[in-house]
């Protein structure tokens, strides 16, 4: 019996992408008589940590518009002009329960997620800093590679993270000490709504009821 795997003989590895991996494996008799083809997708799980990619470009190219984070087994929305790429888990939680395109509210028809399967591969290949480049590190890896760098990185700090490990570092006092040294400024805006009217003026014992039809 004979196996090659992605046209590749079976002694050989697959390199896996950051999502999905098509893995195609052909099997044949001894006498190349009879085959059969298997296909298996191969999903990795997401990396919960923040990916900074090296170049500029790149970070344009393969940022989630939703999660603002790199793409995680993207889809695009089909025949949507400019095309938009999303990450599967993010464009499938918005469009769970109305099946509309999330920035134009144009309705979305039959088979209107497109897999990027290209995409994820070149994106897999791209340069990026490894997560705890703040630590000291100065590593650059291949996107598919840095989940496995970073269980071993010596920089990567301990389970029991001692406060003054980032309080006491340059990066930490130049950004977070004051105010002042914020980078982003946030401004707040306070909204009462007419449900919280309503839940503010229901107070006291017995008026649950008034509550509920008001509703």
């Amino acid at each position: 019996m004979q196996v090659t795997v992605k046209e590749a003989c079976s002694s050989g590895f697959v390199r896996l992408n950051v999502g999905d991996t098509l893995v195609t494996v052909k099997v044949s008799s001894p006498d190349g008589t009879n085959s059969q083809v298997y296909t298996i997708m191969i999903t990795r799980e997401q990396i919960p940590l923040a990916v900074t990619f090296c170049e500029m470009k790149d970070q344009m190219e393969f940022e989630c518009p939703v999660s603002l984070s790199a793409l995680y087994r993207p889809v695009s929305i089909n025949q949507s002009d400019p095309k938009a790429i999303f990450s599967a888990p993010y464009i499938d939680m918005l469009t769970r329960r109305s099946k509309v395109h999330p920035f134009t509210d144009r309705p979305l028809g039959d088979s209107w997620k497109v897999p990027e399967g290209q995409l994820d591969k070149r994106m897999s290949s791209t340069s990026v800093k490894c997560f705890f480049a703040h630590r000291g590190c100065k590593s650059v890896l291949k996107l598919a590679e840095i989940g496995a760098h970073a269980k071993d990185c010596p920089n990567r700090p301990p389970v029991n993270l001692d406060t003054k490990e980032v309080t006491e570092t340059n990066w930490y006092k130049k950004h977070f000490t004051s105010s002042r040294n914020l980078e982003i400024e946030t401004k707040h805006s306070l909204q009462v709504r007419n449900w919280e009217k309503r839940l503010q003026t229901a107070v006291g014992r017995g008026q649950y009821r008034r509550l509920v039809q008001s509703c």
